[in-house]
């Protein structure tokens, strides 16, 4: 569902959307997401598929509207930590290479 669903619904270009999202970064949340521990992302990512991703969806459920617009903020903070600690880690190995 967050996999395509959440950033395919809004109707908004992908690489408008990235360009947004990657502009709406604060400086104080690049820092703190870039140092974290991979650890905790994994440990945040299942926090978020126990209380909120799955939260309120059937099996087999319907996924639609209501559930856009209550998980859309999440999605797209989830989707700029990823970007940030993504660069993070491809920093931190480019520089430790030989």
């Amino acid at each position: 569902v967050w996999d395509t669903f959440m950033v395919s619904h809004g109707g908004e270009d992908w690489t408008v959307m990235a360009e947004r999202l990657g502009n709406g970064v604060a400086p104080v949340d690049e820092h703190l997401w870039a140092e974290s521990d991979p650890l905790i992302w994994a440990r945040e990512s299942y926090s978020v598929v126990e209380t909120q991703v799955y939260a309120d969806v059937e099996d087999g459920g319907y996924v639609g509207q209501l559930y856009y617009d209550r998980n859309r903020h999440t999605a797209e903070r989830r989707l700029q930590m990823a970007g940030v600690r993504l660069a993070a880690l491809l920093n931190h190995l480019f520089d430790s290479a030989p």
